[in-house]
């Protein structure tokens, strides 16, 4: 039960994500990064992220582009024993929307979901390696467990960079992940 519910909470992550803004289709390979042995690094965004013991990357080549919505999956991995997962992504930013209007969409989405009620608090300011972020916490409690997520993005030359890690260990547990970014 608790797979299924990692999985549907990913599948979930990249819908509401892909529904957070519309706009029109990219074609900048530089994008989407590399990994070499477990360390992916993304130049355009200057980003590092090091898999950490127990841990998985899934292949993203592998995941349809949202074309629709130009939602480009950087990075999928998930460690099966503590259920715990990450995806970074990236979206074309629209016109001039702030990252604070796009997380605020983002938290919209998830509020608006029938099926999953969530709690979200406020947005807020933190660093990942070096680079300031906007964030916000999302809670849910599905079946007596509590399903914590926190969702990271920050905007980089007309686009969004966004961080969403999901555990069911709470917020201690995401700090411990986070730190596997350089």
């Amino acid at each position: 039960m608790k797979k299924f519910l990692v999985v549907f909470m990913i599948l979930l992550c990249v819908s509401v994500i892909a529904a957070a803004q519309e706009n029109k289709a990219s074609d900048n390979s530089d994008l989407t990064g590399s990994w070499n042995n477990n360390v992916y690094t993304n130049r355009f965004f200057n980003l590092k992220f090091k898999l950490q013991n127990g841990w998985t990357k899934f292949d993203t080549d592998k995941i349809p582009a949202n074309q629709a919505n130009d939602t480009t999956t950087l990075v999928i991995a998930n460690n099966i024993e503590t259920n715990e997962n990450i995806m970074v992504i990236c979206k074309e930013a629209v016109a001039d929307m702030s990252t604070e209007q796009y997380m605020t969409n983002m938290k919209n989405k998830l509020l608006a979901l029938k099926n999953i009620k969530y709690g979200i608090s406020d947005l807020s300011k933190e660093k990942v390696a070096g680079k300031e972020y906007t964030t916000f916490v999302a809670t849910s409690t599905v079946n007596g467990m509590t399903l914590t997520q926190k969702y990271f993005s920050r905007e980089q030359d007309k686009y969004f960079l966004s961080i969403i890690v999901t555990t069911l260990d709470g917020e201690a547990a995401i700090k411990s992940i986070m730190k596997s970014f350089q």
